[in-house]
């Protein structure tokens, strides 16, 4: 019975590694973004930093960018400092293996979820593609058939009904109520 309450308590162990591990490689992303987003919109010159050194409304694209890779440092430190805990558990109950293998960082990653995954991947690259060689209405529409399709509703003309009306409302609020350009 002893034996039993240890493997449950690396399991729940690894889990919890596997988690935050995963939680590291998302929050350096993140970092990364928001370096290059504060960098990147500081060095230009629609900045009120780069002539005036004042603060105005085009000083905040930057100060987002340099927000989110601060707090998101702040939240890897948390985590990191979760993930020792959690190593330190693990050296204590003996535990030598790692975590680091697809089946317990993901074990919710079956074949069917990939190919989803792949799918809504190609089809926004699709999408940005040919959304200035057709009209916004017809694009959006399609785009939204497909994903609809692929995220699981079935062929049928309620799902067709849904990406109208879903394209209808982007329309309005892009086109009509924000009057962008498309």
């Amino acid at each position: 019975m002893d034996t039993d309450t240890r493997q449950d308590a690396i399991n729940e162990l690894m889990s919890v590694k596997a988690a935050r591990t995963k939680d590291i490689a998302l929050g350096m992303t993140l970092v990364c973004v928001g370096l290059y987003a504060g960098i990147t919109v500081l060095s230009t010159k629609a900045t009120g930093f780069v002539d005036e050194q004042t603060m105005d409304h085009t000083t905040l694209p930057s100060i987002w960018g340099f927000l989110l890779a601060a707090l998101t440092a702040i939240w890897l430190a948390q985590v990191i400092v979760e993930l020792r805990t959690v190593n330190t558990s693990l050296e204590k109950l003996e535990h030598k293996s790692h975590v680091f293998s697809i089946e317990r960082m993901f074990p919710e990653l079956k074949p069917k979820l990939i190919a989803r995954m792949i799918a809504a991947v190609v089809s926004i690259f699709v999408y940005a593609w040919l959304f200035e060689e057709l009209p916004f209405f017809l694009i959006t529409g399609i785009f939204l058939f497909i994903m609809l399709l692929v995220f699981g509703r079935p062929l049928h003309w309620k799902t067709g009904a849904l990406a109208v009306v879903g394209c209808a409302v982007f329309h309005i609020l892009f086109v009509t109520f924000l009057q962008l350009p498309l």
